[in-house]
Formats: C-alpha cells, structure tokens, sequence
C-alpha cells in the first residue's frame, strides 16, 4: 500500500494499516530524517527583501523575523482606510506559478501523499493586512465593504484551488491562525456569520475537484470546531492540544482527521517516558481505529526548542502508539 492510499485512508475513516506520519518534508532545518508519507508542495512566491533584510510579501506586507522564527508583519497595507473592497489582489492563481508544483507531483508518481500549501486564505491575512486592531474594527463593523473584500478574497482562494487540482496534488492546507491562549479571537457567534458561508464555498470548490481540505489554526478553537467541520473540514492540524485538553478534543474524534505534533508549548522537555505516555494518550484520544490520526513534526524546531532526542523520542512514541492501535 502506498503512502498516499495510507493517507487518504486515515483521513476518510477507511482503516488504514498504521498512523502515517509527516515528519521531514516543510521541517526547516531538517538534521536527520524520520520518514515521510506526506509531502508539501508550494505554488511559486514573489516575495522579496528590502535593504534590512525584511521580507516584503506580495501583498506589500514587511516581515520582521527574530532568531529561527517566520517572523510577524510590522507593516500593513490596509490599515486605517475606509475603502478598499477594490484593492487588486495578488495574481496567486497565474498558472506559471504552478509549474514548479505540478513537477514535484509528476515526479512522485503517487507515491506520497502530495499537500499543497493555499497561498493564501481569508482569516489571517486580513490580520496581516489591517493589524490586529483594526481588523477588530473592521470585522466588528462588518460593513459592504469587509463583506465584498471577504468574498473577494474567497474567489482567489478558489482560483488558486482549481490550479492546485489541475496541477494534480491530493489535498490542500490553509494556515488559518484563529485562536488565542484561551478563546477564539472572535466570537464563534462572529465566525459563524461572516466566515463559515465562504469556508463552505472554498471547501465545497476543493472536495467538487477530488481534493482533501486541511487546516492549521493555532490557539483555543474548540468552539468554533464543530462549524469548521461542518463547512467541510477533512484534517485540522493543531501544534497546540493542551490549551484545550485531549479530553474535551476526544468529542470530535472520528469526525474529522487530527494531524499533530504532540504540544509545543508544554511537552519540549519531557522526557521519553513522558512523551510515550502523552504520544499513547492522544492517539487514544483523537484516534479511532478506523482512522483520523496522522502524526507530525513542528515546521520550525529550533524556534521552540525541539532538540534532536526529543525528536527521536516523539517519532519512536507514535510509531509505539500506531502499533497499539493497528498491531504489527
């Protein structure tokens, strides 16, 4: 059985024989390799570096990075302004940009389960775009204005989901960050109006073209997870659990596919004892022995601390707990 088919099995609840894993490909830096199923693949970037050495995105956004870290925008090209709905959006769905994408896919022969990176989305990048207060006014006020350039901004989402299906890959991820420590940024109430009718819209276009849906959102989303399944959500892919708990998460087991780390935030200096324990609780927590784990690495290892023992300790614990669950 291939990777790929072990994926797609995990993910629609089709019992596959083991927990795939994704431990390498988008791990930057990546030391020693652990073993993949999963790769990712990206449409082409225009981003570029001023005189510091600050990215500027391609929506005129300047990074600033510290250390090992992607880094956060400090600069932002739609705050303050009343009008904006007719701001022209990146040309993310040029086809050209998918060249480079469609290689990769055609290179891996389904073999590995191929997961394209959606150059953008429709929650953090207006965060991105206003700063973070004034897109609380903004989506507080929810204006014509917010509404058209949303929806604007779900069409985009599509287009670029029609030539990630045409370049062949088998899923899509969008890196959604929606939560705080504690609570959503915004109301689930809030969610609920404005986001989750343009969620069901982009994810219906990607599931009408054969592809998975996939999100990452850091932070306490818990309520607001029942709609995001309902819009269609196939995989969430959490770097956090434990803000949330295993316990409470353990209700949406077998309705849709959890695709984690174990917690960043409090597990980096547990020992292999501990990581065994806490890799076979949350297996028993968010798996189902039909499906709906996949086990994976953090992207930015040094950012938060992840040594090399510790990486080694989680992989062998979910390769322990994937036997607990499937056998041999």
């Amino acid at each position: 059985m291939t990777s790929r088919e072990i994926v797609k099995r995990a993910i629609h609840f089709q019992n596959p024989p083991r927990i795939p894993c994704n431990y390498d490909s988008n791990r930057t830096p990546c030391r020693e390799c652990y073993g993949d199923d999963i790769l990712w693949c990206f449409a082409k970037s225009q981003s570029r570096f001023n005189e510091d050495g600050d990215k500027i995105d391609e929506w005129g956004c300047v990074w600033k990075s510290m250390g090992e870290t992607f880094g956060e925008p400090t600069e932002f090209p739609l705050e303050g302004l009343e009008e904006y709905s007719g701001t022209a959006l990146p040309d993310f769905d040029r086809a050209d940009r998918y060249d480079e994408m469609r290689r990769q896919i055609e290179e891996n022969k389904g073999e590995k389960y191929m997961m394209a990176m959606m150059p953008t989305g429709i929650f953090q990048i207006m965060i991105h775009l206003f700063g973070f207060e004034d897109f609380m006014c903004q989506i507080a006020g929810n204006t014509e204005e917010f509404a058209c350039f949303a929806s604007n901004l779900t069409d985009l989402c599509i287009r670029c989901i029609h030539r990630i299906a045409d370049a062949g890959a088998d899923g899509i991820i969008l890196i959604e960050d929606m939560g705080l420590q504690d609570r959503m940024m915004i109301s689930p109430t809030m969610w609920h109006d404005i986001y989750a009718p343009l969620y069901t819209r982009m994810f219906a276009a990607a599931h009408e073209r054969g592809l998975d849906v996939i999100s990452h959102t850091c932070g306490h989303i818990v309520s607001i997870l029942d709609d995001y399944i309902a819009c269609g959500l196939d995989v969430i892919q959490m770097d956090q659990q434990d803000n949330m708990g295993l316990e409470t998460l353990h209700r949406f087991a077998g309705k849709v596919c959890f695709f984690c780390p174990l917690d960043i935030q409090t597990t980096i200096e547990f020992d292999r004892e501990a990581i065994f324990a806490r890799a076979a609780k949350m297996v028993d927590c968010l798996a189902t022995p039909a499906g709906g784990f996949m086990a994976k690495t953090y992207p930015q290892p040094d950012a938060v601390h992840i040594t090399d023992r510790y990486m080694r300790d989680m992989t062998d614990a979910f390769a322990a707990a994937s036997r607990a669950l499937y056998g041999e």
